[in-house]
């Protein structure tokens, strides 16, 4: 029986999950890109022969059994794939495999301002605040090259917002400082913090 190894990086991977899927072949166990994150569209013609112009983070997933899905940070310019991480809950582990990719693509985004999450895509004075800090706050090219967001998430923990339209970044929700910590140009144990 012959076998071929496994193909490394995510656009490698995102065509071997598509040439199985139309071949009727058992695809869910193959790795993937997530639905949604960069480079998940559909293709079983191969995978883009030129890769991005510059190194960017997606999430590639895929079922390992009936209760639990596994999760890994990639690059789509390059083959870079971070560990696995699983978990029994509903995207468990997902938000590791981001954070991981983003440390491969953006090194020290970690060290940036957290700012609260902004109200809502449609709010255009929440959204003009959310680009002068922006600009401001994070390193110069930070949002034209696509680098993260970082904001306060809600009480419970929720999964990171891939890219979207008008809005060409990754949301990372970090944890929310103490009052006490909370203010312009104090700490916390790991980041800076905005209001």
């Amino acid at each position: 029986m012959i076998t071929t190894p496994e193909p490394q990086g995510a656009r490698a991977r995102q065509t071997r999950y598509f040439r199985a899927r139309n071949a009727g072949l058992r695809y869910l166990k193959v790795w993937h890109i997530e639905l949604g994150h960069p480079g998940g569209e559909y293709s079983d013609v191969g995978h883009h022969l030129t890769p991005p112009d510059r190194h960017e983070p997606t999430l590639l997933t895929r079922v390992l059994n009936e209760r639990t899905d596994e999760f890994r940070g990639a690059c789509l310019r390059c083959e870079w794939e971070g560990k696995p991480y699983a978990g029994t809950g509903w995207k468990e582990g997902a938000n590791e495999a981001i954070e991981e990719a983003h440390d491969h693509v953006f090194p020290g985004w970690r060290d940036l301002p957290a700012m609260p999450r902004p109200k809502g895509r449609w709010d255009m004075a929440d959204g003009q605040r959310l680009l002068h800090q922006i600009t401001r706050l994070y390193p110069e090219g930070w949002a034209e090259d696509g680098g993260p967001l970082l904001v306060w998430p809600a009480p419970r923990r929720e999964p990171h917002e891939p890219p979207r339209v008008n809005h060409a970044r990754y949301t990372i929700g970090v944890a929310r400082p103490a009052k006490n910590q909370a203010g312009p140009g104090t700490e916390t144990a790991e980041q800076k913090v905005l209001f």
